[in-house]
């Protein structure tokens, strides 16, 4: 009996999405020498969005003879998986079990992170930092920390602590997309001005400033935080605009009741072909916020 087949998973969580259809089987028998194909199959699934499929992958694994057990390739997205399902916590705990089994929970980041994310996704921040207290701190990484400060998303306070954390910790590593994406966001939540300069600073120094992603929750943060000219200079100094970009301005100066502004901002984006995106494509939220500012 292999290791591994002692944790028995209970029943597979549902789908997010019940319109994903059934890959057919795997071509080969789980044996260690078709563990990579396994493998191989559950990351695609897992990738693709077919989550319960790649989850129905698992049983076969931990069934399998020949003293077969999953390895660092089988679980982080197997753990990705059971976050991306509306029940998927509770198996998203048995595949830690199993990792902690396999001497892999704690001692390889690339499975540690993985369960750090999938305890965030499933809502559970608190598991989330129990796992990541159980990385080695010379094993930490910049994704580790991403992973937490991820997970706390909804807890903005001790995400910004984490991220001061990080900085120290972390002293010779930049942040890089990832961090400041989920940073800024929580520096609009507590209404901290200060600390959203210090962040788009350092995105400044590591050249992520200009873009798309973090130029978008820049000009979010400072609309959200009342000031719109540090707002209007992100907007201004993305390496290219979206239909994201023109709607969280849109907002921003709605938000701050700069309703000329924003019809302005509209017009500009309808007359201005190089960086204008369809009148379509404005989201109905942004023209009612628009509309409730003139009224």
């Amino acid at each position: 009996m292999p290791a591994a087949a002692v944790v028995h998973l209970g029943p597979l969580p549902t789908r997010a999405q019940p319109h994903s259809t059934n890959p057919p089987p795997p071509p080969v028998k789980p044996t260690a020498a078709s563990l990579p194909q396994w493998n191989a199959l559950l990351a695609g699934h897992s990738r693709a969005g077919r989550h319960a499929e790649a989850l129905a992958l698992l049983p076969p694994l931990l069934a399998a003879s020949e003293g077969l057990a999953p390895d660092r390739f089988t679980l982080p997205p197997t753990a990705k998986s059971c976050g991306f399902l509306r029940d998927g916590a509770t198996t998203g705990r048995q595949v830690h079990a199993l990792a902690a089994k396999l001497g892999l929970a704690s001692d390889d980041p690339f499975v540690a992170n993985s369960l750090v994310s999938m305890y965030g996704w499933c809502g559970s921040a608190e598991d989330a930092e129990k796992v990541f207290d159980g990385i080695p701190s010379a094993s930490r990484n910049l994704v580790s920390w991403n992973a937490l400060m991820a997970a706390l998303s909804a807890s903005p306070r001790r995400g910004i602590e984490v991220f001061r954390d990080c900085l120290v910790d972390l002293s010779e590593a930049a942040p890089d997309e990832a961090t400041l994406v989920t940073v800024l966001p929580m520096c609009a939540a507590l209404g901290c001005p200060g600390t959203g300069r210090a962040v788009h600073g350092l995105a400044v120094k590591s050249g992520w400033a200009a873009a798309a992603r973090v130029s978008n929750v820049l000009v979010d943060m400072y609309a959200k935080c009342g000031e719109l000219p540090n707002a209007e200079r992100a907007f201004l100094q993305a390496s290219e605009s979206n239909v994201v970009s023109w709607n969280v301005m849109l907002g921003g100066y709605a938000r701050n009741g700069e309703a000329g502004a924003a019809f302005g901002l509209l017009r500009e984006m309808q007359q201005t072909e190089e960086r204008g995106v369809p009148a379509y494509e404005i989201t109905v939220l942004s023209v009612l916020e628009l509309l409730k500012c003139d009224i």
